[in-house]
């Protein structure tokens, strides 16, 4: 029997009283129920009060590739699945937010569940219903590390070994709440920015951030930002809101988009700004963005790498922010690794065969980025194979997706148009200012 096609998860809102007495701050992942693929808690700030965003499965059957199927997902862009024997395991969602072909990008994620059966390793990636994935290049790297370390990908594809990873000292969020537990370990317990109960005409409120405090043992110097982060549901959301369009409506602006270089341009830095994951550090008192993470999805949980320079750091502490809009991200652990980064090199392992769902097979579209996309509309899918060699002797194997390329966003009959919406990320603060107020919009259709 063919696993059932994964489609968009529309959410729920319902306001919850007394929420942490009913076990509603349980981890997003860890629900049982198969009709829920995630939830999100976001409670009102110093109440027990929540808006808990519930999002719901939706699945058709279909034919397609093997697997054991069952999987549900409320991200959105391609989800890429690691096969091991006749199961298969979430492990990336990779393009997220490269709505136009001027926001294409190259991802490195790391797949957890990758390994190699008879010298092969077998993934799965799967598109998503209302949507066409343009993908110009999807291959795996695989790279030998020594045993008790991690290899940690940058955005920029670096691969860092990781042998000491430091906790933070302290961490506070944006109204001086002690969330360090919760950024421990990648455990599920996660820290998640909560756009509920805020008020939109403070722009102190429509902002929120993570500051983290490190010891400095042996000075300044370079260091890696390692984190364990996702987006919410109500990101996904935003998105979705964003990108509606009517059919045969006239958007100006996002036909604009796709063809625009300097349109483009403003839009990638509106986008950065407002919806992205600002890495600050405090240098003389002040803070200097260093570096941002582009938003990852809510499907699952990324191990992100990001390079910090703290030569302007004096002193034994470095405190390090993470800021967004509010109500975007989630992180579920934080650290820091210090000294020169140790780079690695990998094998990148071009796939022998990729079928899509017709048995075409389609491996010469994904084995380099040349533009020859394959064009993947609405839940099609296909199986990729690679021959993998073996790990060097007494060392472990770590492997790591990389994929190049956008998505599109089919129109919906059942949606108003929201193009004030990409309107907003030119403006500062305001596309925070329209998430607050929305959902507080929710929140009141959701109260019980």
């Amino acid at each position: 029997m063919a696993p059932p096609m994964v489609t968009h998860a529309p959410e729920v809102y319902l306001v919850v009283d007394n929420a942490r007495a009913q076990a509603l701050t349980r981890a997003w992942d860890r629900y049982d129920d198969p009709s829920i693929a995630a939830v999100d808690v976001y409670f009102r700030p110093t109440t027990d009060v929540a808006l808990v965003a519930l999002a719901v499965s939706a699945s058709r059957s279909s034919g397609g590739s093997g697997g054991s199927g069952g999987e549900q997902s409320a991200g959105s862009c391609p989800l890429i699945y690691s096969v091991d024997g006749t199961s298969r395991h979430l492990d990336a969602e990779v393009l997220v937010a490269t709505v136009f072909p001027g926001l294409d990008r190259t991802d490195f994620v790391r797949l957890e569940h990758a390994k190699a059966e008879n010298g092969e390793i077998r993934i799965e990636v799967e598109g998503q219903l209302g949507e066409t994935q343009h993908v110009d290049q999807l291959v795996l790297l695989a790279a030998d590390h020594a045993p008790g370390t991690e290899l940690w990908p940058t955005q920029a594809g670096e691969l860092r070994t990781i042998a000491h990873p430091t906790p933070p000292t302290r961490a506070r969020d944006w109204q001086n709440a002690d969330i360090l537990q919760k950024l421990q370990s990648a455990d599920g317990n996660a820290w998640v920015s909560t756009p509920f109960g805020r008020r939109a005409d403070v722009p102190e409120e429509v902002r929120d951030y993570v500051e983290l405090e490190f010891s400095l043992p042996r000075g300044s110097g370079p260091g890696t930002l390692l984190l364990h982060a996702r987006n919410t549901l109500w990101a996904a959301h935003l998105e979705r809101e964003m990108l509606a369009v009517e059919p045969g409506a006239v958007n100006p602006l996002y036909a604009a988009l796709r063809t625009l270089p300097k349109l483009q341009a403003a839009v990638r830095t509106g986008m950065i700004r407002e919806l992205a994951l600002l890495v600050k550090v405090e240098e003389s008192g002040k803070w200097r963005t260093i570096d941002h993470v582009w938003p990852v999805g809510p499907a699952t949980t990324r191990a992100v790498a990001v390079p910090v320079d703290l030569s302007g750091v004096r002193g034994k502490l470095v405190r390090i922010r993470l800021e967004s809009s509010a109500g975007l991200w989630s992180l579920d652990r934080a650290a820091l690794e210090l000294g020169p980064p140790r780079r690695v090199n990998a094998v990148e392992l071009r796939a022998t065969t990729a079928r899509d769902s017709s048995k075409r097979d389609r491996w010469q579209e994904l084995e380099r980025a040349d533009a020859r996309y394959f064009d993947m509309p609405d839940a099609e899918r296909a199986a990729l194979s690679f021959r993998a060699p073996p790990p060097a002797p007494g060392l472990d194997r770590s492997v790591f997706v990389k994929a190049t390329g956008w998505y599109s966003v089919h129109p919906d009959a059942s949606r108003a148009p929201r193009v004030d919406l990409l309107g907003l990320i030119a403006e500062p603060g305001a596309f925070g200012r329209f998430s607050v107020a929305d959902v507080a919009a929710h929140a009141a259709g959701g109260a019980r």
